[in-house]
């Protein structure tokens, strides 16, 4: 199981080598544009600009909250809809319509609670079939060494 792990995130680095190749390049091209249309621009004098620090107050900040509110629930935990009712509060996001509404918690929300469920940090309780119910969100308990032998343990 380790290895396999190992293994995922070297590929996942292998990708992240490439998508980086693909953005110098991307920059390389764009310097040689500016310096062909104004040779006295220099390219480096914007400094870097990190598209997402803002946005939710800085990168990983939707997601430390939504780890956040799922811990400090605790043991009731805490259903989707609520964490993104607090979100959109604590951000101070507008929901202008429920289209608004809707597409922070289809994407923002569930990006957050996906990446953390992948991390092992969380898991949702399970939901009733046909139900419309929001997912209730726990944090992830480890599970004993009598857990684990009772699972391997033949009858």
């Amino acid at each position: 199981m380790l290895a396999g792990e190992v293994l995922r995130r070297r590929e996942h680095i292998g990708r992240l080598e490439d998508e980086i190749a693909a953005l110098e390049a991307q920059m390389a091209a764009l310097d040689q544009t500016m310096q062909l249309a104004d040779s006295r621009v220099d390219p480096t004098s914007a400094g870097v600009v990190r598209a997402t620090s803002g946005r939710y107050h800085g990168l990983g900040s939707l997601t430390t909250y939504v780890r956040d509110q799922i811990v400090a629930a605790g043991d009731a935990g805490i259903d989707t809809l609520t964490l993104c009712l607090r979100a959109m509060l604590h951000f101070e996001l507008p929901a202008e319509s429920k289209a608004d509404f809707l597409k922070f918690r289809a994407v923002s929300i569930a990006d957050a609670l996906r990446r953390l469920a992948r991390r092992g940090v969380i898991e949702h309780a399970p939901r009733p079939a046909g139900g419309t119910a929001p997912a209730v969100w726990f944090v992830k308990r480890d599970e004993t060494l009598e857990q684990l032998a009772s699972r391997t343990r033949t009858p």
